[in-house]
Formats: C-alpha cells, sequence, structure tokens
C-alpha cells in the first residue's frame, strides 16, 4: 500500500495529465520511487522491506527500468511480484489518459514482456486474474453495467 507514497511529491496536473508526458514530466513522474524511500526512511516504524519495495518496483529483469536499472538477479523476488502488481492494476484501471483493458488482456500484456517480468511469478499470477475477471463479471462497475 506504500509503494507509490511518493506520487504525493509529483503535481496533479502531471498524474491526471490526459495526453503524452513530456520528457521533463516523465523525469519527475520517475522520481517517485526515490520520493517513496525518503518518506519511509524518515519514519522510524517502516520496516527495510517495504522501503525497498517502494524504491524498486519500476525495475525490470532487462535492466530497462528504474531507478537503478537493476538487472535479474539483482532485482529480488518481492520486488518481482510486485512489479507485475503494479503493471497489471495500470492496466486494469482507467486512468485520464486510456481505458481500463480486462483482466485476461491485461494478463496478456504481462505475457507479452517477457525478458521484463519474471514469466514464471506471472504464470502464478492467473488465479489472481481469473478471480478478479469474476468478480467483474458477477459485479460489473456502474458505468459497464448502465
Amino acid at each position: 500500500m506504500l509503494h507509490d507514497i511518493g506520487k504525493m511529491s509529483v503535481p496533479l496536473a502531471i498524474l491526471d495529465k490526459p495526453g503524452k508526458l513530456t520528457d521533463e514530466e516523465r523525469l519527475i513522474i520517475q522520481s517517485h520511487p526515490g520520493e517513496s524511500k525518503r518518506i519511509l526512511e524518515a519514519s522510524s516504524e517502516a520496516d527495510p522491506v517495504v522501503i525497498e519495495l517502494a524504491y524498486a518496483h519500476h525495475e525490470l529483469l532487462d535492466g530497462s527500468g528504474y531507478p537503478e536499472k537493476l538487472v535479474g538477479a539483482q532485482i529480488n523476488d518481492m520486488v518481482r511480484c510486485i512489479t507485475i502488481i503494479d503493471i497489471y492494476s495500470a492496466i486494469v484501471d482507467t486512468r485520464s489518459y486510456k481505458k481500463a483493458f480486462t483482466p485476461i488482456e491485461a494478463f496478456d500484456i504481462l505475457r507479452s514482456m517477457e525478458g521484463k517480468l519474471d514469466q514464471d511469478l506471472v504464470r502464478v499470477f492467473r488465479p489472481v486474474v481469473d478471480a478478479h475477471a469474476q468478480q467483474l463479471l458477477a459485479n460489473p462497475p456502474a458505468a459497464a453495467a448502465a
């Protein structure tokens, strides 16, 4: 729940921007893991594991992530899991700049990220996707039900 706490330092105009981000805006967005780390380290109650998860949740196995551009084994399994969950959430949520994808569409996107995401963990995540899809069938969002 705390992995994006650093987004408090990102202006809403950037977070909610409907169009493409400028290079400068992208750098501001990419500063949020460092801000999360700073905020959490200032708390005497923050667990070091939580701080690591908040700081590294945008790292990708091929080194194309941020903030440290970690590669493969440099990224621990818990970070790999939270990265999958974070990406899935971003895909299935409606944002000012995109429509929400279905859980199955989101899972297909996760599967297409071979080399970036741990595909063994993506496969283990499938029951969560299926449960989410079933939940949406049983309780469609208000806009979709209308």
